[in-house]
Order: C-alpha cells, then sequence, then structure tokens
C-alpha cells in the first residue's frame, strides 16, 4: 500500500520534470549498501530499482 501511494507521487514529479526519470540499476543500488555499509530497506530498493 505505502508504495503504491510513492509510485503515484514518482509519476506525477514525472510529468513536471523535464528530465526522464531513470531508476537506479542493482549494481548501483548494491554499491550505495557497499558505501553506507549498511543494506537499503526493501521499499526504499524497490522504489530506486
Amino acid at each position: 500500500m505505502y508504495l503504491e501511494e510513492a509510485k503515484k507521487q514518482a509519476e506525477v514529479f514525472q510529468r513536471l520534470s523535464s528530465r526522464p526519470f531513470i531508476p537506479c540499476t542493482l549494481e548501483e543500488v548494491e554499491g550505495i549498501e557497499q558505501h553506507i555499509k549498511h543494506r537499503l530497506p526493501e521499499a526504499y530498493r524497490e522504489i530506486l530499482l
């Protein structure tokens, strides 16, 4: 339920932006996690991917 609302909000921002939304790759997300030495919450990972 929370992710559905977040996705709807992201769609609104996408329509307002002149730049296309480009999701992160799995490698980028894993790189962030390695940098901060912590795994991101699944909901946040899903939004980034």
